[in-house]
């Protein structure tokens, strides 16, 4: 497998997101997908429609205009601890606090997507591993039932087989699980993912997606493999074909080194220069609130080195116009400062150059 290889299609089965998800988040998230130009593929077109150049263009325009009211993609941090020791973590050599977010705080957050936009895309898990947190049933129950329904947590996989935590998981009706699996031997896991047991996780796996699927649930499972070159690249093809034969939705996973926090982790385009042309889809799509409320720029910015606010003290929507809207428009025009100025990570979209029409007027104007 050559490194080009990463940006090929996944097997996502759109059935499945839109059972899981119900049509309004869906829908957003095709639209998103359109707008920011991502990998965010499926088996097959949808709806088996075809979209017209100006119809993406228009497409792309209302995402904007939508989105800058109020975040669609928001991630939250519930901790930044974690039972494993990842050779290509952010956590190998990041310097700030450990923690767990408060369940106020954690409230807070929620109450005021439900109110403005319950159908948001919400991540449960940031630099650290979701599923140590001992509240984190309690968390997934208390957004669901506040209506923000549009929830993925992801975890390394370490604790589905822990006193059946894969059906209390299940059970919550949380729309995706999803599962770094990164190596398919025992040997490259165990190396790549230090603390883990490669068995482990596939017994896990296995138990998890035989419990939906004889419960009728309409949780979705999905799983990442991320591309390590020369270390886990030649285990892709096995990890596929397993994939394919259980029917288990997958996708790719780029390396990346977290706004240069890991520039020792060779990845793709690392070492290439790219006269920059376009913002980055980061700035869209990861609204980061990490453990103690601080947002950082995006979700590569592991240390929270360049910070947007904090949510315990301001609202969502405040932080988002402000210094979060503020940076999305240096970015509209052409201006990379901070952590964007060396980061490599906007290669992996194709958004609008920098100055298009596509968006919105006060991100352009002076």
């Amino acid at each position: 497998m050559t490194k080009d290889t990463i940006h090929i299609p996944s097997n996502r089965k759109w059935q499945r997101h839109f059972k899981a998800k119900g049509f309004i988040p869906f829908m957003h998230d095709r639209l998103q997908s359109y707008a920011l130009g991502g990998m965010n593929q499926y088996d097959e077109n949808p709806f088996n429609f075809a979209i017209r150049p100006n119809e993406e263009n228009l497409l792309a325009q209302y995402f904007f205009e939508f989105v800058e009211e109020f975040p669609y993609d928001i991630t939250i941090e519930v901790t930044n601890n974690c039972n494993l020791n990842c050779v290509f973590c952010a956590r190998q050599k990041m310097s700030r606090e450990k923690g767990f977010m408060s369940m106020d705080l954690y409230k807070n957050i929620i109450d005021e997507i439900a109110s403005k936009r319950p159908f948001s895309y919400v991540h449960l898990y940031g630099i650290g591993e979701p599923t140590i947190d001992p509240d984190i049933i309690e968390r997934i129950v208390y957004a669901i039932q506040k209506g923000v329904t549009n929830l993925i947590i992801f975890t390394n996989g370490k604790n589905l087989l822990e006193n059946d935590f894969y059906k209390k998981l299940a059970d919550t009706g949380i729309g995706t699980i999803g599962i770094d699996v990164d190596a398919f031997t025992s040997d490259t896991y165990g190396r790549i993912r230090v603390g883990g047991s490669f068995d482990r996780l596939i017994a896990g796996i296995t138990a998890l997606n035989e419990y939906i699927t004889e419960n009728k649930l309409n949780t979705r499972v999905e799983l990442a493999y991320q591309v390590y070159d020369a270390v886990n690249q030649a285990e892709f093809s096995q990890f596929q074909e397993w994939a394919l034969e259980h029917d288990y939705e997958y996708k790719i996973v780029a390396m990346h080194q977290w706004a240069g926090l890991r520039e020792d982790i060779e990845c793709q385009d690392s070492h290439r220069s790219h006269e920059r042309q376009t913002p980055c889809s980061a700035l869209w799509s990861s609204f980061m609130i990490l453990w103690n409320g601080d947002v950082a720029v995006c979700f590569q910015d592991a240390n929270g080195c360049e910070l947007m606010g904090n949510v315990a003290n301001d609202a969502i929507e405040t932080v988002w116009r402000g210094k979060a809207k503020e940076k999305r428009k240096a970015h509209v025009k052409g201006t990379f400062t901070g952590l964007c100025k060396n980061c490599k990570e906007y290669l992996y979209n194709n958004l609008p150059p920098c100055n298009s029409s596509v968006y919105p007027e006060d991100l352009t104007d002076d």
